[in-house]
């Protein structure tokens, strides 16, 4: 596990922990107590809510529905000066517009999660706001979330991935800062930890560690999938493709991960099982549309012949990087299986400047040049 990792986990501990104490110790504490752990409390759960984000925006591409998420954040804790709900439900939209990012994956889950706590923060406030009384309602209200939440987390726990992991964590933090937030600012009508307060400490909570455990199990069986596709890629090296396709099938079985997506469509490709291997490739490439995935495809439509969708997919690999070697390289390749020579020999130039000690280009580069003297 990398240290961004194991600092998230031990903040979010910490932070998590000191909550459970504070609502168990609640009835006996005084409010000096309340007010100096609340703010330790959510100091901390902001530190590993800082890292998770810094994780996510590190794993991925850009996003604009992140940028969105920082601009509405911002907004929100800036509004909470002048009018503390207000402020909270725009907070509340930036997190929701950070989970439905492409960083995170399992969106009508966390979505259905998110709405069981969404219902479960706004309600304090509304009653505070509007002087309401709480009532037989609440309890049902709070059935309502517990159900939602409760199913979400369920089909979460179907399709296990560690952005999604991350995802479902940085949730359970981000309403856990509810809490303390509400006893450190007192905007709450309902007691020192009330019904809505302790419903979202426990859920959140049972949230939080049940995906930190899942996380820590990820993490071992993690390490044991590499070893597998370590195996899988040098039986692909050494040209055993069947192999290759075996071993892959089988942790294909067992797990979605990207590295055994690719190393099966990879096998498939290398032993003429075109057609397999593109929709593999397809799925893989709609769910991470990574420069590594896109080049792979690219290579098996030239291997197909279909040269105008490669010619398509390598075009829009270097509209996000113009000086992708590979990219630069395999379009010169599908130029000179066309004789379009001359966009070929600007291409290769462009690759050979970029990227002068690998000698890929610098091959095809010669290739080409007996090409253009044979046919002229």
């Amino acid at each position: 596990m990398n240290t961004t990792l194991t600092r998230i986990l031990a903040f979010g501990s910490l932070a998590v922990i000191l909550t459970l104490i504070i609502f168990l110790y609640g009835p006996l504490g005084n409010r000096d107590f309340f007010f100096i752990a609340s703010w330790i409390t959510f100091i901390l759960l902001l530190a590993a809510l800082a890292l998770i984000l810094f994780q996510i925006l590190k794993s991925g591409e850009k996003s604009n529905l992140i940028i969105l998420f920082f601009v509405l954040l911002i907004m929100g804790f800036a509004l909470a000066f002048f009018n503390w709900f207000i402020g909270g439900i725009v907070a509340l939209v930036s997190i929701l517009l950070l989970l439905l990012s492409p960083k995170i994956h399992g969106t009508k889950e966390i979505f259905m999660v998110y709405g069981g706590f969404f219902l479960l923060a706004i309600l304090p406030p509304l009653e505070a706001l509007y002087s309401i009384s709480p009532s037989i309602l609440d309890y049902i209200l709070i059935s309502v979330a517990l159900g939602v939440i409760v199913t979400g987390l369920y089909l979460a726990a179907k399709r296990i991935e560690l952005p999604l992991m991350l995802g479902f964590i940085f949730l359970s933090l981000a309403f856990l800062t509810v809490a303390p937030l509400h006893e450190a600012l007192g905007i709450h009508n309902n007691g020192t930890y009330g019904i809505y307060d302790s419903s979202i400490i426990i859920l959140a909570s049972a949230t939080f560690f049940l995906f930190l455990f899942s996380l820590l199990h990820y993490d071992v069986r993690y390490m044991k999938l590499q070893e597998k596709i370590r195996k899988g890629y040098g039986y692909i090296e050494k040209g055993d493709y069947k192999k290759a396709e075996g071993l892959f099938r089988i942790l294909y079985k067992k797990s979605r991960n990207r590295e055994v997506l690719n190393g099966l469509s990879i096998a498939l490709m290398r032993g003429g099982k075109l057609d397999e291997a593109e929709k593999i490739l397809k799925l893989l490439v709609k769910r991470y549309p990574e420069e590594t995935y896109l080049l792979n495809l690219g290579n098996l439509y030239c291997r197909k012949g279909s040269y105008g969708l490669a010619i398509e997919i390598y075009k829009k690999i270097l509209k996000k990087n113009s000086k992708s070697y590979n990219a630069l390289n395999n379009l010169a390749r599908c130029y000179m299986d066309l004789r379009e020579y001359e966009k070929a020999k600007i291409l290769l130039e462009r690759a050979m400047k970029i990227n002068s000690k690998n000698k890929v280009a610098e091959m095809n580069y010669r290739l080409l040049l007996k090409k253009m003297r044979a046919e002229f």
